[in-house]
């Protein structure tokens, strides 16, 4: 359809001039959007070679190494974005992402996760997984408060509810989590981790 057109034009773009990294980076994002990682890379690395502060080819870049789950090097890609686009809260929260694939990254990840939040307050994702990294590094208390302020910004988030319960769960607090369990079950009637979650602070 309409992405592999969007290719096809790319492609038109550098065999007219091959030397736009712009050009070369777009091609590697559709590249991505086609599952075509092994592809989008080589058309990546030709986008930086012409541009190496080319931050959209590096961001790519990371998508592409995400897509074959090479964690190490999904983080050095998104690495090389946030040192060229500090604000760039998207790169921050994916960059945490990378960083909780991989062994002993975790307070990295939360670090990363902090940063995304404090250049975009209202994202919802970098705080879903601000919590999820504070319940995996055991600081429960810490992420009932994150789930908290993340339900300020949606109380209609499912998957918010759910963290919440996680942690009130770890906090020895089994009737709190049941009732968020059954919030998030509410919003969502076949949120499959929700109902599994209740199950094991029922018995």
């Amino acid at each position: 359809g309409r992405i592999e057109d969007a290719k096809v034009a790319w492609k038109d773009a550098i065999d007219i001039s091959d030397t736009n990294s712009d050009s070369w980076a777009h091609l590697g994002e559709v590249q991505v959007m086609l599952g075509e990682g092994e592809s989008a890379l080589k058309s990546l690395d030709r986008a930086i070679r012409l541009n190496e502060r080319n931050a959209f080819a590096f961001f790519q870049k990371g998508l592409a190494w995400r897509s074959l789950s090479e964690w190490s090097k999904d983080v050095e890609a998104f690495e090389r974005v946030v040192a060229i686009e500090d604000d760039n809260a998207e790169a921050w929260n994916y960059l945490g992402e990378g960083q909780m694939h991989m062994r002993g990254r975790m307070e990295d990840a939360l670090g990363s996760f902090e940063r995304a939040i404090s250049k975009s307050p209202g994202f919802k994702a970098a705080h879903a997984n601000k919590v999820e990294s504070l319940l995996k590094l055991d600081r429960a208390g810490e992420a009932a408060d994150a789930a908290d302020r993340l339900l300020s910004l949606d109380k209609k988030n499912a998957q918010a509810w759910v963290l919440r319960g996680r942690a009130l769960h770890k906090l020895g607090q089994p009737e709190d989590a049941i009732g968020a369990y059954r919030k998030a079950i509410d919003l969502k009637p076949e949120y499959a981790d929700a109902w599994y979650r209740m199950g094991v602070s029922l018995e």
